[in-house]
């Protein structure tokens, strides 16, 4: 348990430290999504309420996490590639979708 505490840890500050140092003062400018194909209370809406928590706290703008279950993670995905391309949708994946032909 303490290896999974760490690593998620870890995990964290590495996403909240992309973020600000790629796009300095000018990203985010506005509330961030994160589309979880997967129901709500699973393991990865969890991890991308907590993903969420840190990004809000480091960036000072709002994350919203987005579950749209269905399709075996389909969905949620194809709604992520159907949106504009300018970071501020962003798609919480897990390994499933590897094997998936769909």
């Amino acid at each position: 348990m303490r290896f999974k505490t760490t690593f998620l840890t870890a995990c964290m500050a590495a996403f909240a430290a992309a973020g600000t140092a790629s796009h300095a003062d000018t990203y985010p400018s506005k509330s961030v999504r994160i589309v979880v194909p997967y129901a709500t209370g699973g393991g990865s809406d969890i991890l991308a309420r907590q993903i969420g928590a840190v990004l809000q706290q480091t960036w000072g703008q709002g994350v919203v996490v987005d579950n749209k279950a269905g399709a075996s993670g389909n969905i949620g995905s194809q709604e992520v590639v159907r949106a504009p391309a300018d970071g501020y949708t962003l798609l919480l994946q897990n390994s499933t979708m590897v094997t998936n032909l769909g």
